[in-house]
């Protein structure tokens, strides 16, 4: 465990996070965001992703912040957004963190003045986390892991203007694309845009 170079108050809620220390793709991806890079993951489950990355991730914010998000992690609908939101916030909560929940059927007000308020991790779908986003709700120049998941359904539903908005302020920090398949021209296109330079991971 040790040479994984994991928090000490991490270790007793990996197999809770869904995290297995002696998967092969489990480690690879943690290894990966933890040393930085950018990643292409296709072809694997979302809800096994989402357990590693929220690894990976709560690794990277070892504490509470001065308000301004260290994480961005987009999903392709409200639905998704609140069980991903639901199952981190299981942990946040244990590590003193906050992860703050921007979908479209929600108070945009109260999400806006959540935000405003301070949070380490927003969970969010495309365009909610971008109206916000142009309303000065939040900064993202301390965010270090920005995650896309359901690339190629996003790209289909025509927000890829939203994410590229967004993405075009962000500073120099690891990115995380994620989708089931990659063999589309909308998809193929914002990949160059998104990752310049990444590792692409497969079953």
């Amino acid at each position: 465990m040790s040479k994984l170079k994991i928090r000490e108050e991490l270790i007793p809620i990996l197999g809770d996070l869904g995290f297995d220390p002696e998967n092969e793709m489990h480690l690879r991806i943690y290894k990966a965001i933890r040393g930085g890079k950018n990643l292409l993951i296709e072809d694997q489950d979302e809800q096994e992703m989402f357990s590693v990355i929220s690894t990976a991730l709560l690794q990277l914010i070892p504490e509470p912040g001065e308000g301004s998000p260290r994480a961005i992690i987009i999903v392709k609908d409200d639905e998704t957004a609140r069980n991903f939101h639901a199952r981190l916030e299981n942990f946040t909560r244990k590590l003193d963190l906050t992860v703050d929940l921007v979908v479209e059927k929600g108070n945009m007000l109260q999400q806006r003045n959540d935000l405003f308020d301070g949070t380490e991790i927003i969970i969010g779908t495309p365009q909610r986390l971008f109206d916000l986003y142009i309303q000065n709700g939040f900064n993202i120049g301390k965010v270090n892991l920005f995650v896309l998941f359901g690339a190629l359904e996003i790209m289909r539903a025509g927000k890829k203007m939203q994410i590229s908005r967004i993405t075009e302020s962000l500073p120099n920090c690891r990115r995380v694309l994620l989708s089931y398949s990659f063999s589309d021209s909308r998809i193929e296109e914002f990949i160059e845009e998104f990752l310049p330079v990444y590792e692409t991971i497969e079953d």
